[in-house]
């Protein structure tokens, strides 16, 4: 049976060169759509809304290869 939402993952912030920025972040919500298929459906309607372009095509491509995993 599910917990609901509780704090389970602690993420930190980087740069783009890896560097860290900050201390540990509050109020994340960590998705894990290999393995949860909610998830993948909130990564679908991401990459539908975003305007990034880059990051939207990173998104699909990342969903295709899912779907060749498993549901």
């Amino acid at each position: 049976m599910s917990e609901g939402l509780y704090y389970k993952y602690a993420v930190r912030r980087r740069d783009a060169h890896g560097i860290e920025l900050d201390a540990l972040l509050d109020d994340l919500f960590v998705l894990r759509p290999e393995r949860d298929l909610a998830a993948r459906k909130a990564l679908v309607t991401y990459a539908e809304s975003t305007d990034d372009p880059a990051l939207a095509t990173a998104l699909w491509n990342w969903i295709a290869k899912m779907r060749t995993i498993g549901p």
